[in-house]
Order: C-alpha cells, then structure tokens, then sequence
C-alpha cells in the first residue's frame, strides 16, 4: 500500500500530479532516459518506448537457449510475459537474419512456404516461383520465429517435421515439384504458443511434433525487469504500486497479470489517466467477471488508504460490464 501525505505532490488524486509526471518525464529525457522511443533505465536496445532487457531469470534462461543453437526450441507459457521478446534477443545474440510470423488456424500455406506468382513479359506473361518466409529462412539462415504455434493448422505443422530433425533436417517444395531446398547450417527455428484452456483460442500440440524440439521452456513467470521497464512511463511511487498490485493479482492463476498488461497501464498513466483508471481499462476489464477483483486490488495499491490523511477527491460510480453472457458492477475512477 502506497502512503501519500495530503498535498504532497505524491498524491495522484492531487491537483499537481500530473505536473509533478510531466515535471518526471522531462527530467529523464534531459538525463536520457526513455519517454518514448530511446533508451531506457537499464540500457539497451529500445523496443516501442523502453529498453528491452531481461531481469535474472530471463538472463538465464536466454544463455541456456543460446547452447541449444541451432536446433528447434519451443517457448511455452501465457500472453504477455516476454517470449516473443526473449526470441528477438537470441537471434540479436547468434546474428543472421530474423523473421517473425504468426499463425492462425485459418492460415495459408503460401506465405509461408512460397508460391507462383505471374510475371509479365513483353509479349503475355510467365510464372514465377517466389519463396515463403520460411522457405527464405531455411535458404539464408537466421532465427525463424513461429509465434502463437498452437494456434497453426495440422496440415503446416506436419509440413515442419523435416526441418525440426535436429539431424538431416530437409525441406522439400512440394508446390514446385518437391524441390528439396538445401537447409542453411545457421538456420534456427523457435517458436512460442500459450497453453490449451485458460481463455485460450488454442489446441493441444501432438507428441509427433513436441518430440521433434531439443528444447521445450515452460515460461511462467515475467522475463524482463518490471519496474526498470515501467519507470520509463511512471513515477517511482506509482510504479511500486503497480509492482504491488501485479503480485497480488498473480497470486490467482486466473488473474495472472502480465508484463504487457502493466506496459500498457503505465503508458496510459503516462498520457493523463490517474493509475486505478488506468487499470481499469488497461486490465481489468479484460479479465470478464473477474474485473472486480482485479480492480479493487488496484484500489488498495494505487490509493491512499493507510492512515486516513487523504482520500481520493473522486467517487466510484458504477458501470456495467457484460462479458460473455455475465454482467458485473466495477466501481469507475473518473
């Protein structure tokens, strides 16, 4: 629970908050931190507003990654907590090239494998055939990044077993007369994907495939430094209480707020919204009948609560929120 004295500035039911943010910002741009695109607290290279680094877990989890080079590695675990990024910073560390695809179950094959496009001539036209992105991988080498793999159609998954042989890997070209496309010795397959159940639009992985990859990462917990990250959008007061108030969320399984989720509170604190608001459209209200609970924690961290010196200076009206045929009352911060 955060502690404000009335009047102090810290308060960001205050008047002068979000001067004393704005006052914050400035300041760490002058001493070059990060407020936007830059670099942030910890250093590193910029990724859409802060620096993208990894707190101790990641780190060793990423060097234990980089031994497994190149042979296929899977990266399991819920929305939000740092895979996507993680894979980025492997194949920054390897060098190559990187290309990142997503799937779907309603996917076609031809982006990623390649197909004949039509190329005009002087007089009529020809086909030519043109590589997929996977395809362009396996010839040039560097990280190919399948995301959201449990989400990808059976027919492009069967496709992948040659290439995720840790030995003899091949790739042929059915669509154009099962060409086999020499696999370049730096070519390196990761992909990710979120567990089956748990509001996931995903289905269970076949054993055929799971025991083709020499590594599979159970990711179950934040991968990058939180509060280094979330202090190039916040205050440090602010940001201890979303620090706290994520702990207690995660406490539930089913509340597990993620990295993104704070990312994304903290930049709405950043552009004018008091922090429980923030919360509440930046997390809540993703989370159906939960919300409620999500938000009154959100309450206790981010409001003065503690020795009755100060109160918020707005009143919770209610709201309704419908989520899947369940209709919940949430108190709204205006």
């Amino acid at each position: 629970m955060l502690d404000y004295e009335e009047g102090d500035g810290n308060n960001p039911y205050d008047v002068g908050f979000l001067e004393l943010l704005e006052a914050e910002r400035l300041a760490r741009l002058e001493s070059g931190g990060a407020s936007g695109l830059g670099q942030g607290p910890t250093g590193g290279q910029a990724v859409a507003g802060h620096a993208f680094a990894l707190n101790a877990d990641g780190q060793q989890i990423a060097d234990e990654i980089e031994r497994v080079y190149p042979d296929p590695v899977l990266l399991l675990g819920g929305a939000g907590l740092g895979k996507s990024m993680l894979a980025k910073h492997l194949a920054d560390k390897v060098g190559g090239g990187f290309v990142s695809i997503n799937a779907d179950e309603g996917m076609r094959l031809e982006p990623i494998v390649g197909t004949w496009r039509p190329q005009p001539l002087d007089q009529g036209v020809t086909v030519e055939w043109e590589d997929g992105a996977l395809t362009s991988a396996v010839r040039d080498g560097g990280v190919f990044l399948f995301e959201e793999i449990s989400r990808a159609p059976q027919e492009l998954l069967s496709r992948l077993f040659g290439l995720l042989d840790s030995d003899n890997r091949s790739w042929s070209l059915i669509e154009r007369g099962g060409d086999a496309v020499t696999v370049n010795a730096d070519y390196w397959f990761i992909a990710t994907g979120n567990p089956v159940g748990r509001g996931y639009n995903t289905r269970r992985l076949d054993t055929a495939l799971l025991n083709r990859f020499a590594a599979i990462y159970e990711i179950d917990q934040p991968l990058a430094p939180e509060p280094d990250i979330l202090k190039a959008y916040a205050p440090a007061h602010v940001v201890d209480g979303l620090i706290k108030f994520a702990t207690d969320c995660r406490s539930n399984r089913d509340t597990y707020v993620s990295t993104r989720d704070l990312v994304q509170a903290a930049r709405l604190i950043q552009r004018g919204f008091d922090p429980v608001r923030a919360v509440e459209v930046g997390i809540a209200l993703k989370y159906g009948d939960l919300a409620q609970g999500v938000l009154a924690s959100a309450g206790q961290h981010l409001t003065e609560r503690g020795k009755g010196k100060s109160k918020p200076k707005t009143q919770p009206t209610p709201t309704n929120y419908d989520k899947a045929g369940i209709t919940v009352t949430l108190p709204r911060y205006s």
